[in-house]
């Protein structure tokens, strides 16, 4: 099912289908995340491998799967590519599939709406101690 929000404790999964007329070597998919501007935030690069063994042209489903308490709550957009090299490009999508993270109960729960200018959740320590 196609979703448009997810909880920031959940994993997204995007699924891209591309089809072509020829086997392309070393063509690679890449998935990057854009906030509401259009900046991008990440991006994934992956080859795209024919794991059929047909070795033949036709549809190909490709699965990213994006981690889930990493991706802090907002609203973002995605940029799909497919490439042999960044002068070699044979599709770019921007800002296609239009999705929210919901935030879930972290201590930034309370800034929810605000631009405090964070994409990411860190992993972080923090302690205090007397001086």
């Amino acid at each position: 099912s196609v979703l448009n929000s997810f909880n920031f404790d959940e994993h997204i999964t995007v699924e891209v289908t591309i089809g072509y007329n020829t086997i392309v070597p070393n063509l690679k998919a890449s998935i990057m995340l854009q906030n509401s501007w259009g900046e991008y935030l990440s991006t994934i690069v992956e080859e795209v491998v024919d794991h059929s063994g047909s070795g033949t042209p036709g549809d190909r489903m490709m699965c990213f799967r994006l981690q889930k308490n990493i991706i802090a709550p907002n609203s973002y957009a995605l940029c799909v590519a497919l490439f042999i090299t960044p002068e070699l490009v044979h599709d770019w999508v921007e800002m296609i599939c239009p999705f929210k993270v919901i935030d879930t109960g972290t201590k930034m729960s309370a800034y929810e709406g605000i631009n405090f200018g964070s994409y990411f959740q860190l992993d972080y320590s923090f302690t205090t101690k007397p001086l």
